[in-house]
């Protein structure tokens, strides 16, 4: 059975005829949401300044059930750089549509979750100059999402932005929650489905798609450098669609759900954070009421998930944490202790902590609310403290001895003498899986090495880890320049670039993404520290988390407003060949940059536009070098 055809262009020019579902306006972009009777809910965001729409309908199919899409007029069928294709009306006077991804068929739950995800099969196409149709069907049946994004006459000029890109437009970028990549603009739509953004891996141990806005705020970073980087119309209304994504699925208690392990659909607490992060964002950049009493809202939602303990304040991991009885339901192995006066089910997770501290003052800062500067300070007295917690020196110092052992790549673990390899195996055996009883008892994070625990009552040792809490703590200290942190951060950044655990991520596909966050941590403490050294660093970074399929982190394109005002961004220049990788560490007057090569051939360095002929360049081997150079193997050139 085949549905009746669906008229694209009708989708784009229908008015609320009472179906209407939901209706949101923000940062020049409008929203509605309606049932159309027959075919299924439509949802279209419109931005009438710039003249762009796009469509999601999603159609609910009948196994081996089809749909027809039909375009009236005279088009022209291409293959898109840009990701897609693009139906390029030959007239000249009509729009031009892009369709990013192929229609999929996803079966969803009733809290939203992707439980499964199929592309359609393509029965039909006839293609003549009076019109286009196409006709669709899923085998499996389920809800079938199609996206396209109409272009205006006046907008023609986006022809040229989906056709044209720079080596900055084609780098893998890391994203923090999925860890997987973004490299085209049609990539943000595995993720942007129905109007709603989601995680694009599936979550353990459910196996299904979940909403994240900590995802949604990688891509916004991304979207946003590239913007600066281009000018280009496009990126600003695809970041300006995440923004509508996350703010059309809070919750009216201020809160975002996720369910990522329950069907209880508890709050990740940092994937709720990555949301206020990217309002926090969005706002510094262009004010907007309805974003600002958003990010007010998700504020006031995250400061009640707060367990009093007796060194301050401790923002929970997630809601499972409000009682034992929702612990037990998550998948976690977990240990019951009231360590250092928390409650029972508080794990006091640290990088959930600093990053829940972060984001409560960029709202305070950002807005002048003063609600919750006691809290802060609270939160702020707790941090402190945790990290200052030094029991059992020697013992600790050992268990973590021991511990390193596992943390090697496997040609040196396996040079290992026998006895010392009976020792590791023993290690990651029997006393990994049960420090979570030692931390409870002689309660500490920072340990003797320089290594940093996840988590003072969740079983195991979370290595990659290591990086996250890094990263967390420099924004922290820049944020709050609290100096007791200086000692803490210095260690844990000696132990994570000189001992052998970097090797170690790029050989482990589980957890080589720490190598991501190892990057992302170190841009930002080059934006607040000028020491060559941590230059050199971040460059032997991004090294390896290419290496181990990482790619490099948003930050690299400099747009990251915790670290640089939007006022005092600068535009990252891109290099003529797309292999080489530049890295923005300017700020206002000053313009710094950073370029690695990652191949094992000698690349010279041209730039696409000019960057001037002020900079100071010098090789990774200390020589002075000019502006167009050799950047050596598997080396760096630094210019600023």
């Amino acid at each position: 059975m085949t549905l009746n055809a669906v008229m694209i262009e009708s989708l784009f020019e229908r008015l609320d005829d009472g179906s209407q579902l939901r209706k949101l306006s923000l940062l020049g972009i409008q929203r509605n949401a309606w049932n159309l009777p027959h075919v299924g809910e439509v949802v279209r965001d419109s931005d009438a300044a710039e003249a762009l729409d796009i469509l999601f309908l999603r159609v609910p199919l009948a196994p081996e059930q089809s749909i027809e899409f039909r375009f009236d007029g005279d088009y022209r069928v291409q293959a898109l750089p840009a990701g897609g294709w693009l139906l390029h009306c030959e007239s000249g006077s009509g729009s031009h549509y892009w369709i990013p991804v192929l229609p999929r068929a996803h079966t969803v739950d009733d809290q939203g979750h992707l439980l499964t995800e199929n592309v359609s099969e393509i029965l039909g196409l006839e293609l003549t100059p009076e019109r286009l149709q196409v006709q669709l069907r899923s085998l499996s049946g389920g809800l079938l999402d199609v996206v396209v994004v109409k272009i205006a006459p006046a907008q023609a000029g986006l022809l040229d932005e989906l056709s044209r890109f720079n080596s900055l437009e084609t780098q893998r970028y890391f994203l923090y929650a999925s860890h997987g990549i973004y490299r085209k603009p049609a990539d943000l739509f595995h993720h942007l489905v129905h109007g709603r953004l989601y995680n694009g891996e599936t979550a353990w141990p459910t196996g299904w798609r979940i909403h994240d806005e900590l995802e949604a705020y990688a891509l916004y970073l991304i979207l946003s450098g590239l913007e600066q980087a281009t000018g280009k119309i496009l990126y600003g209304f695809l970041k300006r669609l995440v923004v509508m994504a996350i703010v059309d699925r809070q919750r009216d208690d201020g809160g975002w759900y996720h369910g990522e392990w329950t069907k209880g659909m508890e709050c990740h607490v940092r994937l709720h954070c990555g949301g206020m992060h990217l309002l926090a964002t969005a706002l510094e950049e262009r004010d907007d009421p309805v974003v600002k009493d958003k990010l007010r809202a998700a504020t006031e939602f995250i400061a009640r998930l707060v367990d009093q303990t007796d060194l301050g304040a401790w923002f929970l991991h997630d809601t499972l944490e409000l009682s034992r009885e929702t612990m037990n339901q998550g998948p976690f192995a977990w240990h019951a202790s009231r360590a250092l006066g928390k409650s029972a089910t508080n794990m006091m997770v640290l990088n959930t902590h600093l990053d829940t501290v972060i984001a409560v003052d960029r709202y305070r800062r950002l807005t002048g609310d003063a609600r919750f500067d006691e809290l802060i300070a609270s939160a702020q007295r707790a941090t402190t403290a945790i990290l200052a917690q030094r029991p059992f020196e020697p013992l600790y110092r050992w268990l973590y001895q021991l511990i390193d052992l596992t943390f090697l790549p496997v040609a040196q673990a396996r040079s290992l003498p026998l006895p010392v390899r009976a020792v590791k195996r023993m290690t990651w055996k029997y006393l990994i899986p049960r420090m979570h009883y030692i931390r409870s008892w002689w309660p500490r994070l920072v340990m003797p090495n320089g290594y940093i625990d996840r988590a003072l009552s969740l079983t195991g040792v979370s290595h990659a880890y290591q990086t996250v809490n890094l990263w967390d703590l420099v924004r922290y200290r820049r944020r709050f320049a609290d100096p007791s942190l200086g000692d803490v951060i210095d260690k844990a950044l000696h132990y994570t670039q000189e001992t052998p655990i970097g090797a170690f991520w790029v050989e482990d596909r589980k957890k080589g993404h720490a190598l991501g966050f190892w990057a992302d941590a170190l841009w930002h403490l080059c934006m607040a520290d000028p020491d060559p050294r941590y230059r050199c660093w971040l460059a032997e970074a991004l090294l390896l988390s290419i290496d181990g399929g990482w790619g490099v982190p948003p930050a690299v394109l400099g747009a990251n407003t915790e670290a640089v005002s939007p006022a005092a961004r600068l535009a990252c220049p891109a290099a003529a060949d797309p292999r080489l990788v530049v890295v923005n560490l300017s700020m206002g007057e000053h313009r710094e940059f950073l370029v690695v090569n990652p191949t094992r051939v000698a690349i010279a360095l041209t730039w696409e536009e000019a960057v001037g002929s002020s900079l100071q360049w010098s090789a990774s081997d200390g020589t002075k070098a000019r502006e167009s150079m050799q950047v050596p193997p598997r080396g760096w050139v630094w210019g600023q």
